[in-house]
């Protein structure tokens, strides 16, 4: 099922290099059209703002305690209630910057004494301060900090692969720019979070290859403080690193987590504890997912939902590092086996959005540049994702035109017969029509094109278990692929590392 769709001339031009300039204008564009499309679709939108909000500004204005202040019940819009806060690391970032900025420095922020102590007025007194300093919509551009880091991330980690420094990586580095997950995590909802984790574990994985492990373990460490689910990457990374490396790797990320988690615990106590260790991982969901369904909820569903995906994924790469030795640190193959590990998260998830598929596309879209092909099912499923999700804000946008709330039920199906005729001119002029590419496109007109009049499954999109099972499945074997191979060729079990490096 390799079917590269990228011989021959096709992918000379891929190949061909790049001089320094021109990668600095490809990368460039690449970030102008990441931001002038989360613009476009109205982005970044103010859903679950609130998770990270609150500890933002309490960070800009020196109130640590008050980053993770005690719930109490507000009467405000539900976009500002804050059912959960998000782990410390984005809400310190985008905290400075805005203290730099002086963001709502025009309205004094509430005293002490006002936020009460312990901050157990901390909510209500920073919403009614925000309200009076109308810094939402300032607050929201900080969320472009995580882009920035994502793209970074990006250069680095597709920069250690064949890819490098030639059209292949440029090409690769908008695909993944653009890709839905990415967008959503700006415009459906308000996680820059999980784009400054993504972009943080990327240049980690970028740095394996230079056997720089202290800094990769500094790194690491950093995106697990943004973004729990990093986990899925620092042990994978644990299992393959060479002896001495892995030390230098525990001691880097030990030594992030100290310095970004000290004064959060001595000023927040238990509170922070939950906000670092669990963050925005156990909230409420509208669930859907097979986990959903067949388990009961509690803590014991928590705890399979997160200690699952870790188990597997340390599992997977323990037997990878067994079986391939040193070559398991191959950048195609390690990446192909973070890739497995990160979409195990999404096998055991309670809920399925856009934006949690982010890491497990990135992660794809990177894999097939650095075997310097274009897998036909990759390029299918990508279209899938991106036709089957809804990704336009949540809830009320400031940045979106009222026209688009307009055309915001038929988006979905413009995208899917924009996607079907492409489909069609492509099999035309290669006189030949995949089977993959014919699975989709009757899976999309079945179950999530929404058009007037069509009855029964346009008008009750499948469930998301199905959903589910759909794109997870697909997604973790075609992720997987290099690591599939290079286990298939292994005939007998690697000697040992002997040489730390």
């Amino acid at each position: 099922m390799s079917d590269p769709v990228a011989p021959g001339r096709r992918r000379d031009w891929f190949d061909h290099p790049l001089t320094a300039a021109e990668r600095l204008v490809g990368w460039a564009l690449i970030a102008a059209a990441h931001v002038g499309i989360v613009a476009l679709l109205g982005g970044p939108t103010e859903g679950d703002v609130a998770e990270s909000f609150y500890a933002t500004v309490a960070i800009a204005h020196g109130q640590l305690a008050c980053a993770y202040p005690p719930y109490v019940a507000m009467h405000v819009p539900v976009v500002a209630v804050p059912f959960t806060s998000t782990a410390p690391l984005y809400p310190l970032v985008a905290g400075v910057v805005a203290a730099l900025l002086h963001l709502g420095a025009r309205v004094p922020f509430p005293s002490a004494a006002a936020l009460g102590p312990g901050c157990a007025h901390g909510y209500p007194a920073i919403f009614a301060w925000s309200e009076n300093a109308a810094v939402i919509k300032h607050a929201l551009m900080l969320g472009y900090l995580g882009s920035l880091v994502f793209l970074v991330g990006l250069v680095v980690a597709l920069g250690a692969t064949r890819a490098a420094r030639t059209r292949r990586e440029v090409v690769a580095g908008a695909v993944a720019a653009t890709l839905l997950p990415i967008l959503a995590s700006l415009v459906q909802f308000f996680h820059p979070e999980d784009l400054l984790s993504l972009g943080l574990a990327l240049i980690a994985l970028g740095l394996t290859p230079r056997r720089r492990w202290f800094a990769a373990g500094v790194l690491v460490g950093l995106a697990v403080l943004a973004q729990q689910s990093a986990l899925l990457v620092a042990l994978p990374l644990l299992v393959v690193a060479p002896r001495a490396g892995r030390a230098r790797l525990v001691l880097g990320a030990a030594l992030s987590g100290i310095v970004v988690t000290t004064p959060f615990l001595w000023s927040g106590g238990g509170r922070a504890l939950h906000g670092i260790v669990v963050g925005s991982g156990y909230s409420s969901t509208y669930g859907g997912t097979w986990l959903w369904e067949l388990t009961k909820h509690g803590p014991l569903y928590f705890a399979l939902l997160r200690i699952a995906p870790l188990a597997v994924a340390l599992a997977v790469a323990a037997y990878a590092r067994r079986r391939l030795g040193d070559r398991v640190r191959e950048p195609e193959v390690l990446l192909s086996l973070v890739g497995v590990a990160l979409a195990f998260r999404l096998v055991f998830e309670q809920n399925i959005r856009p934006y949690y598929l982010a890491d497990l596309a990135v992660v794809l879209v990177i894999v097939l540049a650095a075997g310097r092909r274009v897998r036909g099912p990759a390029v299918a499923w990508i279209a899938f994702v991106t036709i089957s999700f809804d990704f336009l804000p949540a809830s009320i946008s400031f940045t979106l035109p009222p026209w688009a709330y307009h055309v915001a039920p038929y988006a979905n199906a413009t995208m899917a017969g924009v996607g079907l005729a492409i489909l069609a001119v492509w099999s035309v002029v290669r006189r030949k029509l995949e089977w993959y590419w014919a699975l989709w496109a009757v899976l999309i007109v079945l179950g999530f094109v929404h058009l007037p009049g069509l009855q029964p499954l346009w008008e009750h999109p499948w469930p998301t278990w199905l959903r589910q099972l759909l794109v997870v499945s697909t997604g973790l074997y075609l992720v997987g692929g290099p690591l599939w191979g290079a286990l298939g060729q292994a005939r007998t079990p690697a000697e040992p590392d002997l040489v730390a490096s």
